[in-house]
């Protein structure tokens, strides 16, 4: 399966343009939130999302509220929305939890941490599918010495290892890849990557 996998667009639309070029080529989309910039145009981002013709799997990011995102995704032909649930392709399973920000711990996650980690050990591939970065790697890292990613998604990556963990947020590390143990991290930035798994 191949997975076009996306963040931070912000209503870029030159980024959009790459996106859509690159849409053609693969069987699914995962999108880790910041579509807006700070809600605004939100409808515009869906219509674009909805022109891309494949599923999307989408988290809201800092920029968006959780229930608008819920509500536009419900009215979209394409669009998914993985907060706090999953979507099960073949022997592929995408879970997902957005917004956040800087924040060091996510106690939401801990609601849903245990369900994810039945999904992980059922299914041949699994992706965690964050806003905000795990903790101490490379995608969360603001200067040599800084780290502002979730020590929430680090510490269950280290227990649970899916195949990969997607996130976005830091504009910085964007095209960043790392590991954790056996999963590979990605912040694909927002022109997008092209994953084969």
């Amino acid at each position: 399966m191949k997975i076009l996998a996306f963040t931070d667009l912000h209503e870029d639309y030159e980024f959009a343009e790459e996106l859509k070029k690159k849409a053609d080529k693969v069987d699914l989309i995962i999108c880790a939130g910041d579509i807006t910039v700070f809600g605004d145009n939100i409808e515009d981002a869906f219509n674009f999302l909805d022109s891309l013709g494949k599923k999307v799997l989408i988290v809201h990011g800092n920029h968006e509220c959780g229930e608008t995102m819920h509500k536009f995704c419900h009215k979209s032909k394409n669009v998914i929305f993985v907060h706090k649930t999953y979507v099960e392709i073949g022997d592929l399973v995408v879970f997902g939890y957005g917004g956040g920000g800087f924040a060091e711990e996510e106690r939401g996650f801990l609601s849903v941490e245990h369900m994810f980690a039945k999904l992980i050990m059922q299914k041949k591939h699994s992706i965690l599918l964050t806003h905000a970065p795990p903790y101490m790697t490379k995608l969360d890292q603001m200067n040599k010495d800084y780290h502002v990613g979730v020590k929430t998604f680090r510490r269950f990556i280290e227990k649970t290892q899916p195949s990969m963990a997607i996130s976005g947020h830091i504009h910085e590390t964007f095209k960043k890849i790392d590991k954790i143990g056996k999963t590979v991290i990605v912040n694909p930035g927002p022109g997008g990557a092209i994953i084969q798994l």
